[in-house]
C-alpha cells in the first residue's frame, strides 16, 4: 500500500501532490493499517509520514506514538524517536558539522 502510493506521488503532475498526499494520507489514517494508535490525529501524522517516505518520527508523545513505537515499526518501517533518543543517533556525527 505504501509502496503503491509513493509511485502514485511520483506521477502526479505539481499541481496534485498536495490533494494526492492529503488523499493517500487520509486513507491510510482511516485503515486497519494504524488503528493501534488511538488517535486520529496521531494516524494522520504518521500517515503523511509514511507518504512522504519517511524513515524516522521524532515525537515527545510518549502516552501513543512513543508507547506503540513497535507496531509502528513493524506495520510501516518507520522508527519512533523522543528528542533525547534522536539526539543520542546524532551525536556520534555532530563532529563532521564543527
Amino acid at each position: 500500500m505504501v509502496d503503491y502510493s509513493l509511485e502514485n506521488l511520483r506521477e502526479a503532475g505539481e499541481g496534485n501532490r498536495t490533494e494526492l498526499l492529503h488523499n493517500k494520507s487520509k486513507t491510510i489514517a482511516e485503515s486497519k493499517f494504524l488503528s493501534f494508535l488511538p488517535q486520529d490525529k496521531d494516524r494522520l501524522m504518521v500517515a503523511d509520514a509514511v507518504c512522504l517516505g519517511c524513515d524516522g518520527f521524532l515525537t515527545t508523545d510518549y502516552k501513543t506514538i512513543l508507547k506503540f513505537r513497535s507496531q509502528l515499526s513493524k506495520s510501516t518501517g518507520l522508527t519512533a524517536f523522543s528528542p533525547y533518543e534522536y539526539w543520542k543517533v546524532l551525536r556520534k556525527w555532530v563532529a563532521l558539522y564543527l
